[in-house]
């Protein structure tokens, strides 16, 4: 593809030429694309080859070899996928990777979670005591955490606290030891 600099440029020329300001064309073209150097570069005979025995011998440093036409291994593929009256492969359920229930997928799912589904184990129910002690512990470190933000904004209002007592007192917050 051209530059579009090249384009842009050629376009203006050729529109100052048209306009007639500049003058010929010629000018801006090259003197490579003349007819004198056409007639000069075909001007002497180019001999014709008879045969093979007139190509040059060329070594480029390595042996290039047809390529191999023979079949891959195994069965070859059938053409025709049967339908399923004619005892094709059977249609199978979609299951949801979401909540487990055959029938849609993931991405359709308007079930909740079921917290039995784990991805430990696709099947279900099997895992289920293992997913439900999980979830205690998850449910205790919850209540643990919010215990110990409800104690940080106990102190943080505690050190307020203080601080206004030490305001009052016209101490700006540094005790003499």
């Amino acid at each position: 593809m051209a530059d579009p600099w090249d384009t842009l440029h050629t376009r203006i020329v050729f529109h100052e030429c048209y306009r007639g300001e500049d003058g010929e064309v010629d000018q801006y073209v090259s003197e490579y694309f003349s007819v004198a150097k056409f007639r000069a570069a075909y001007a002497m005979n180019v001999p014709t080859l008879l045969g093979k025995d007139q190509w040059m011998k060329v070594d480029p440093g390595f042996k290039l070899y047809s390529p191999v036409l023979t079949r891959p291994a195994g069965r070859p593929r059938k053409n025709r996928i049967r339908a399923s009256a004619e005892g094709g492969a059977p249609i199978r359920k979609r299951k949801c990777k979401r909540c487990g229930i055959p029938g849609h997928i993931a991405r359709l799912c308007k079930n909740g979670v079921d917290p039995a589904f784990g991805m430990e184990d696709q099947a279900g129910a099997a895992n289920a005591e293992e997913n439900e002690a999980a979830i205690q512990l998850e449910i205790e470190a919850a209540v643990q955490h919010e215990e110990i933000e409800a104690n940080a904004e106990e102190i943080e209002a505690a050190i307020e606290h203080e601080e206004i007592e030490w305001r009052a007192e016209g101490t700006d917050g540094c005790r003499a030891a």
